[in-house]
């Protein structure tokens, strides 16, 4: 998750959402006191105004300065969302950080925060972070890079029911019982093909304990719903971790208007502009190892133009 924005603010964390295991990490860890709560999978982040640096006294401006020079990487990262991150080290974001690192020359350092509606605000725009590795292209709280993957919104269904959907149009489809998660995409596409048996999941949780996006693609292995339309990185991901076997569709076919595919980039403060072009460099250098990193992680990842994008492994 992913940032993606509910439909209604696209007109669009990881959508529902969804990047530290080594000797140069040093981990920054701040947990909030209070209950947070997350966009499911999605990965979705509050509209917000970035605080103004009133300028006045030396001091102020110093603070408004950005630093062009770092001697470590600071990720901003949720301790415990995979296929993203997590403290283990486990995520694709955590191996980006490292590659990220590594061409930087400087270690790593996480600031942890789970993915809520205030993440951009406690992690970046404080500054006890530079970089947010996974966001959505259209997300305003910051400057983005330019975008290192697209992918898009997956069915996800049980092998054994012995039928092959490759989009919503299929005569047996609208008989299905969907599980998706409230106010995403999946929920606008299903209502425009006229289907009504939807198992809703609550999109607003706390992330260190409920994943509602990954839940879904669950309850598909354990017979609770015929099949899920959730965030591609999570439906990939979830899908391959468990023992049923499940079948994974991107959505890349569909006909009606919903927009399914999002791309993702990394996010920086407003007026990095020097930070940003060294991320840009780093991803342009490395555009075909990321693409392998990710299909590592089974995570769909499709074209600008919504073809779905072959990687071999």
């Amino acid at each position: 998750m992913s940032f993606i924005p509910e439909p209604q603010t696209l007109a669009p964390r990881r959508p529902g959402g969804r990047a530290a295991g080594r000797a140069a990490v040093r981990a920054a860890v701040r947990v909030p006191s209070a209950a947070h709560v997350v966009v499911a999978g999605l990965r979705v982040l509050a509209t917000g105004v970035l605080a103004i640096v009133v300028l006045g006294t030396g001091q102020a401006r110093a603070q408004s300065v950005e630093r062009d020079e770092r001697d470590t990487l600071r990720v901003c990262a949720d301790a415990n969302l995979l296929p993203y991150s997590n403290r283990q080290g486990q995520g694709y974001e955590n191996r980006l950080a490292r590659m990220l690192g590594d061409h930087l020359g400087i270690p790593v350092a996480y600031q942890w925060w789970p993915q809520t509606m205030g993440f951009v605000r406690n992690t970046l725009n404080k500054r006890t972070c530079d970089v947010v590795l996974s966001i959505n292209a259209e997300n305003e709280m910051v400057l983005n890079t330019n975008p290192y993957y697209r992918s898009v919104y997956t069915l996800v269904y049980r092998s054994d029911l012995g039928i092959e959907i490759d989009s919503l149009d299929h005569p047996i489809a609208g008989d299905l019982r969907y599980g998706v998660v409230e106010k995403t995409p999946a929920v606008s596409l299903l209502r425009a093909h006229g289907y009504t048996k939807l198992r809703p999941y609550q999109l607003t949780t706390d992330t260190r304990s409920r994943k509602p996006a990954q839940q879904a693609v669950i309850d598909v292995a354990k017979g609770v719903v015929d099949a899920a339309i959730v965030w591609g990185p999570i439906a990939g991901y979830e899908a391959a971790q468990l023992d049923t076997p499940l079948t994974v569709v991107p959505l890349v076919n569909e006909t009606v208007g919903t927009q399914l595919s999002f791309a993702i980039t990394m996010g920086v403060r407003r007026g990095q502009l020097a930070w940003k072009h060294q991320l840009n460099d780093f991803i342009r250098a490395n555009r075909g190892t990321i693409r392998q990193l990710l299909a590592g992680y089974h995570i769909p990842l499709v074209d600008d133009d919504g073809r779905l994008i072959e990687v071999s492994q």
